[in-house]
């Protein structure tokens, strides 16, 4: 998710905060969060002193761009819009390579190097698809078929990805050399490609 942090250096009749998201800078803004139902973003009403607030949003989508409002609102309803400010939101687990390029076909590529050590880089392109989104699982077995580490797990727009193995389990552990197995699931579509640790 997002982490949107804010700092008050004092307050005068504030009732408190509302978040606002949207997917373009002058786009459609929906109101995703309000002191009204969230404790967190209720303001302090006068204050002379400093005070931190914070908004977490969660579910979004990797490889979109999110642009976010922030509204103070007095004690009679007076606003205040703060923004907008940019976020490009890529999870840790896959970066988005050529932004802006949509693949034409769905794909899980080789990785590079192969055989490896210690890490290798796997790529996988997801096309346009209709809503927009795609449900993608990237996982690693073992030539057993047991799970060793999971790589990717979640909700992708349309593009190419690349992401990095340490050659490490889900526990951080260093694996053995051996031959392993990495499939890409996305939707009820399934690939799976072969890859040699050689430490």
């Amino acid at each position: 998710g997002v982490d949107l942090h804010w700092r008050t250096l004092s307050e005068h009749e504030n009732a408190g905060f509302e978040v606002y998201r949207a997917t373009a800078m002058d786009g459609a803004y929906e109101r995703i969060g309000s002191y009204v139902s969230n404790s967190a973003l209720r303001g302090s009403g006068n204050s002379s002193g400093e005070r931190d607030y914070h908004y977490h949003d969660e579910g979004l989508v990797n490889g979109t761009t999110y642009w976010y409002k922030l509204t103070a609102v007095d004690v009679r309803g007076g606003e205040t819009y703060h923004g907008p400010l940019r976020v490009a939101f890529n999870s840790a687990a896959a970066a988005l390579v050529n932004p802006g390029e949509v693949p034409a076909t769905l794909q899980l590529r080789d990785n590079y190097p192969n055989p490896f050590n210690p890490s290798t880089t796997i790529r996988f392109d997801l096309p346009a698809v209709a809503g927009g989104v795609h449900e993608v699982q990237l996982a690693v077995f073992d030539i057993q078929g047991r799970k060793v580490r999971t790589l990717v797990s979640g909700k992708y727009a349309p593009g190419s990805y690349a992401l990095h193995w340490d050659a490490t389990s889900e526990r951080g552990e260093a694996m053995p050399s051996g031959m392993y197995i990495y499939s890409l699931k996305v939707g009820s579509q399934s690939f799976a490609k072969r890859m040699t640790l050689v430490r």
